[in-house]
């Protein structure tokens, strides 16, 4: 019994750490607040844009959600990388579609920053799904 106890707390451990909740409300602000990062001398410009609620699933029916998030970045790639992991390290399903990162041309560097300053630009689209009321609640949500 002890043994099966043992087991069964291993296999919520490890479930824990590759299940996403999906959470019943679109939490904007908690979205911004984790993707944001601090100004220093490897972040240039970050820009965080939040479109409007679509259908989360291509047939478009049901109750789940995706809210389109697009991040516009001139950073270090160590600092771009920095806001994928938050991304990806989030309990809440939060879905890439597309990066794109890229070194400035020294066309580029002639009206902005030289070349040289290591910076990348990129461009990072997510897809932040949740819920309506009709979808039900992950087993022990609500408990922590």
């Amino acid at each position: 019994r002890d043994r099966m106890r043992t087991g069964l707390a291993e296999a919520r451990a490890a479930a824990a750490r590759v299940l996403r909740m999906i959470p019943a409300a679109a939490e904007q602000a908690h979205l911004m607040r984790m993707l944001a990062v601090g100004a220093d001398d490897g972040m240039g410009t970050q820009t965080i844009v939040a479109g409007d609620a679509v259908p989360a699933t291509p047939s478009g029916n049901g109750a789940l959600h995706a809210v389109p998030v697009t991040i516009d970045m001139k950073a270090t790639f160590a600092r771009v990388m920095e806001v994928l992991v938050r991304a990806e390290g989030d309990r809440r399903l939060v879905r890439p579609i597309r990066i794109e990162i890229e070194r400035p041309s020294e066309e580029k560097g002639a009206r902005g920053a030289a070349p040289s300053d290591n910076l990348v630009e990129a461009r990072i689209e997510l897809d932040a799904v949740y819920g309506s009321a009709g979808v039900p609640q992950q087993q022990g949500e609500g408990e922590r």
